[in-house]
């Protein structure tokens, strides 16, 4: 930035040459080895910052995006917070207590919620001839009858959900026929769950266990018992090509089917467990470089793409991508 000498981005690569076009909106660079890349500059602002408006003492565990891009929810100790994605208008508060897991539905507005009532479904309408939304009332998805769960995933169709119970037991809830499939193993200190945008493969994790395993999420089999040291998070990729698995040595990335390795990438800081986030093109994967920052990567081949730091050196947790892809909104969560 000119005006102040900060620095916005940094593309990491072997570049010779770079050269802005004449209305100034794209960048072309050049590589030592001739490949040229373009690069489109938004209009928007590139690093925007939202005030916790809850009383509670923690920022909010976890974020994402609306499907249509139009709100913003976190969960924190004192319930769910609804934003205005565009303007970043503090808009609701849900005040149902202390809130692990938030999420909208993919195929309908509603809101899913993992708190001490369970997993809930919350409707979102918008309040006629005013400029309020009306939410609720909740409707409570109990996949196993009473057994509380600790951990949840939805699946990018919208039809399936799966979840870990606190019994330790993973199940897939068809969110269309209520039928419930319970994977046939167990997976000792299981902590995360991703489900496959089609439903068809469910991937967990764990905090103080080790391996990744991956269910079939008709049958309830185990297809792999991935290789991953220590505890893992787990995230599939929209299009379903890839699972990704972070760990506190390394991030990998899986081809589905037959779950063989595309790529290993080194952790930066060891014992820094990374979450991280693919685009909805799943062109594009945003991992945890460092406390401070994310770095933008293909996928495909590992090669990094752009590096993001916080400009006040704010550790930041989760990370979401706004729904149209854009790297420019990759939304970081940075605690107080």
């Amino acid at each position: 930035e000119y005006a102040t000498g900060r620095q916005l981005l940094q593309l990491d690569g072997f570049y010779v040459a770079v050269e802005f076009s004449g209305d100034g909106r794209k960048l072309l660079s050049r590589t030592n080895y001739g490949e040229l890349s373009v690069l489109e500059i938004g209009g928007a602002r590139e690093y925007r910052t939202i005030s916790n408006p809850g009383p509670s003492s923690r920022w909010p565990e976890y974020l994402c995006f609306s499907p249509d891009g139009r709100w913003l929810t976190a969960a924190d100790g004192t319930g769910v917070h609804l934003w205005n994605a565009e303007g970043l208008e503090w808009v609701a508060h849900l005040p149902v207590g202390p809130t692990k897991q938030v999420m909208f539905s993919p195929s309908s507005p509603a809101l899913l919620t993992l708190g001490a009532g369970g997993i809930r479904q919350w409707p979102i309408r918008d309040d006629p001839g005013t400029d309020s939304v009306r939410i609720g009332p909740p409707l409570t998805l109990d996949p196993l009858h009473r057994v509380s769960p600790t951990a949840m995933s939805v699946s990018t169709s919208g039809s399936y959900l799966g979840a870990i119970l606190e019994n330790g037991k993973v199940v897939r809830l068809s969110l269309d026929s209520g039928e419930v499939t319970v994977m046939q193993g167990d997976h000792a200190g299981v902590n995360y769950i991703s489900v496959s945008p089609d439903g068809r493969y469910l991937a967990t994790g764990t905090w103080q266990g080790t391996g990744v395993k991956v269910w079939d999420g008709g049958s309830g089999n185990l297809v792999a018992d991935l290789n991953a040291t220590g505890r893992a998070y787990v995230s599939f990729s929209a299009d379903a090509r890839w699972l990704l698995t972070s760990t506190d040595y390394e991030y990998r990335i899986w081809n589905v089917g037959t779950w063989t390795t595309q790529i290993r990438l080194a952790q930066t800081f060891p014992d820094l467990l990374g979450e991280a986030a693919f685009s909805p093109d799943s062109r594009l994967l945003a991992l945890r470089h460092t406390r401070y920052g994310v770095r933008l990567v293909d996928p495909l081949t590992g090669s990094p793409l752009a590096t993001l730091e916080s400009p006040d050196l704010s550790q930041f947790g989760t990370m979401s991508f706004s729904p149209d892809g854009r790297p420019a909104n990759v939304f970081l969560r940075f605690p107080a």
